[in-house]
Order: structure tokens, then sequence, then C-alpha cells
């Protein structure tokens, strides 16, 4: 294995089990409900779980922090905005495998 991602065209009728809270995915997955893509910041904090491929590379998703339009000019969202967009990249940081 080359380390490559290729793309498999999968319908949602060939999953026996699926959801689209990443919580509950999370769980379902250390639950061994069948195996999964985890981040890696989610698999750290699922005693049991192991990488099953270690060498293929995932390339890293763009994340958004969003706040709606009425609620920006507050200045309590506003410091809890700034926190999670300084504190949220600097704590993954240190979870990359």
């Amino acid at each position: 294995m080359t380390g490559e991602v290729q793309a498999l065209r999968f319908s949602r009728e060939r999953f026996a089990l699926r959801t689209d809270d990443h919580i509950a995915y999370g769980k379902l997955v250390a639950a061994a409900a069948g195996i999964g893509f985890l981040a890696h910041c989610a698999a750290a904090r699922q005693p049991g779980l192991r990488g099953l491929l270690p060498q293929l590379r995932i390339p890293p998703l763009p994340c958004w922090l969003a706040v709606h339009r009425e609620i920006r000019s507050s200045h309590v969202v506003r410091r809890v905005y700034d926190f999670l967009a300084r504190e949220i990249p600097r704590r993954l940081e240190g979870l990359q495998a």
C-alpha cells in the first residue's frame, strides 16, 4: 500500500449501521460495532482503539468556526469565539500522529 487515499464509491444501503452524529459514531466504533474512520483527536479519547491502517494518511480537512450574525456583536460571544479560534488549532496540533 502506498499510503495514498483512493476513492471507493458505496451506496448507503451497503452499510448495516451509519450515523451522521460524530459523537455517536465514535462510540459505535469504540463499542466494536464496526470499522470506522475517526479523527486522531477523537480516537485518542476512546480507550482500546487501535489504528487499522496507520500508514494510510487522509489529507486534513478544513474546519470552520461560525457564529450567527445576530449574535456576532455580543462581547461574550466574541470572547468565546476568539478563545475557540486560538485554542482549537493549538490543542489539535498536539494530537497529530
